[in-house]
């Protein structure tokens, strides 16, 4: 909802760049939904962030269970999604001006792991990314995708924060070679975020 994400953001002082909510349909030969996000800007940061998947959205949990890492070493239906908007993000990224601050990335459960490949691709085309922060990501590819390609460049700015027993966090099995990224903060069911316990 393009007005009320307008709304939201006049309140927090940000304008959302582009003209509409980012949205790109995968190719695919499973029947996917959409994948989507915005970019906004203002108080001195640019943000670009990943939906994440519709609880009762039977198509985005097939895209979440196409987790066999592609050529380029990320879980393939993730790759597929984020290919989606690749051409429509770049564009706006680039665009932005010195006053519209450093670049973050976010998402929540697939959103997350868009944000990571996001991310990545975003450095590949000589855009600093500051930090990137997820919020119940699965894994978003495999352990040379982790340890060889993104840690090395990003591993430190990203944070993941998974809460309680999340079982989207546990997507896809470690078992078939997926993998985790980035710094893990964890927190109990009903607890808060404790900085301290960062890894």
């Amino acid at each position: 909802h393009p007005g009320k994400i307008r709304s939201v953001l006049a309140d927090w002082g940000m304008r959302l760049a582009g003209d509409d909510v980012i949205s790109g349909k995968p190719a695919a030969v499973l029947p996917m939904a959409s994948t989507e996000a915005i970019v906004a800007s203002g108080r001195g940061a640019t943000i670009l962030a990943f939906a994440g998947t519709e609880p009762l959205s039977l198509p985005q949990w097939l895209r979440n269970l196409r987790f066999r890492a592609g050529a380029a070493s990320t879980a393939k239906g993730f790759q597929e999604a984020f290919d989606a908007v690749e051409k429509k993000i770049l564009p706006l990224i680039s665009a932005r001006t010195a006053a519209d601050g450093a670049v973050f990335v976010t998402g929540h459960s697939l959103g997350g792991a868009l944000a990571v490949i996001a991310a990545h691709v975003l450095q590949s085309n000589r855009i600093e990314v500051a930090g990137v922060y997820t919020y119940g990501m699965p894994r978003p590819g495999d352990k040379a995708f982790a340890d060889g390609i993104y840690d090395p460049a990003l591993g430190a700015r990203t944070y993941r924060l998974v809460h309680g027993a999340d079982i989207v966090a546990t997507v896809a099995p470690s078992e078939f070679g997926s993998s985790h990224v980035g710094r893990l903060l964890r927190c109990r069911s009903g607890a808060h975020f404790d900085p301290a316990t960062l890894s």
